[in-house]
């Protein structure tokens, strides 16, 4: 994997904000690719597990579509796993110690005539909603940070594209919102266009609202601390990882903390990506 520095605007952005826009992470190439292959996914209901469809009342008109553990459905998305231009500015934000925690194809279709502004769905939340229940919000480390891949243009801010608010991974005390409203006065809509690429981490509230434009399609990979529990695989398939490199295998084949004669190793098994991070002096 190429090396690409966090500069140091990026870092203040994103430990202020607790989100960044990246530019073009994405090619030409890249967009098309992914597009074809995410489109035929979906029209073939090649749905693996965590599939998910929503059809409006009429049973004709498709509102979203969502995919997990997308990696598996396609090689056409391995390349992502290890991106140069977005996953070394992972390594950089979070450490080595990561691995994939989920891999997400996101389609939504243009809301249904009628749809208040003020639709929100999924409403504002943090992520990892089983930490979010375990623990609290004062105590929120950051333990996870998500890239989303815009695949189409998200150039005004009605194309329901996440929102955030902004600062709010920073937060000791959960949202709460001034009577009457939907959202939170610190509320930031990213616009970009197609190939662009917006981190942001656990702990930061977003929510999504209605798209009054066109299908917006989105593709979305979380890195997480390696001693969680990944939200939509336990062990993906061994054709898979036959076809990983050794840094991309290190992202998603947990090992366990045991050398080869059963002896425990407190510290577990060396890791690829931590040899490439301490390659490039990321600590």
């Amino acid at each position: 994997m190429k090396f690409t520095k966090l500069t140091n605007q990026q870092q203040e952005n994103f430990e202020s904000d607790g989100f960044l826009i990246v530019p073009n992470a994405l090619n030409g190439e890249q967009l098309g690719l992914l597009t074809e292959v995410g489109d035929r996914l979906v029209e073939n209901k090649k749905s693996g597990r965590g599939a998910d469809v929503d059809w409006a009342a009429d049973g004709t008109t498709r509102l979203r579509a969502d995919i997990r553990n997308l990696i598996e459905m396609d090689e056409a998305f391995l390349p992502l796993l290890t991106l140069p231009t977005t996953v070394p500015l992972i390594v950089q934000l979070l450490g080595s110690k990561i691995q994939l925690h989920t891999s997400h194809l996101i389609w939504r279709y243009p809301s249904l005539g009628g749809t208040a502004d003020t639709f929100r769905y999924p409403n504002w939340h943090r992520d990892i909603a089983r930490m979010t229940n375990d623990i609290s919000d004062d105590a929120m480390p950051r333990v996870e940070i998500k890239v989303a891949y815009f695949l189409s243009d998200f150039s005004t801010n009605d194309h329901g594209q996440t929102r955030f608010a902004k600062g709010s991974h920073l937060w000791k005390a959960t949202m709460n919102l001034k009577k009457g409203a939907v959202d939170p006065e610190e509320m930031v809509i990213p616009v970009g266009k197609a190939g662009d690429a917006v981190f942001f981490e656990n702990r930061t509230w977003h929510a999504a609202g209605p798209n009054f434009q066109q299908l917006r399609k989105t593709i979305m990979f979380g890195y997480s601390r390696r001693w969680i529990r990944p939200d939509d695989y336990v062990k993906q398939p061994q054709e898979l990882l036959d076809r990983c490199t050794e840094l991309e295998r290190s992202l998603i084949d947990p090992q366990d903390n045991f050398d080869e004669s059963g002896a425990f190793m407190p510290g577990g098994k060396p890791y690829a990506i931590d040899e490439w991070a301490e390659l490039h002096g990321i600590k």
